[in-house]
């Protein structure tokens, strides 16, 4: 699902209660986001990254309240299952290769 402005919202109090710190660490976790994905080869690592804070988000409302540690490491957390998904999803073939002439 996108990423709503009350998802977003929640998301930025879950990181910070100053709204000016909040709005700091976001995009630091969502630049570290980026670089991961690109270190790993992907092209579309922006579009990996907004998955990434996407699914934090819709989890936000389970996890919250309980989380005890750096948002940070959760935010890699989900980013590292993205990128075992994506690779996986690479390695199917979808068809078979064409047969060369003799």
């Amino acid at each position: 699902m996108p990423l709503t402005s009350e998802k977003f919202n929640a998301l930025l109090k879950w990181l910070n209660l100053d709204p000016t710190a909040a709005a700091q660490q976001y995009l630091s976790i969502q630049k570290g986001l980026i670089a991961m994905f690109a270190a790993e080869g992907f092209c579309d690592a922006e579009g990996l990254a907004d998955e990434t804070i996407n699914r934090v988000a819709d989890r936000l409302p389970e996890i919250g309240p309980d989380y005890d540690g750096k948002p940070v490491r959760y935010f890699r957390g989900v980013a590292r299952n993205i990128i075992f998904e994506t690779k996986r999803r690479k390695e199917i073939a979808t068809d078979t290769l064409p047969e060369r002439p003799v």
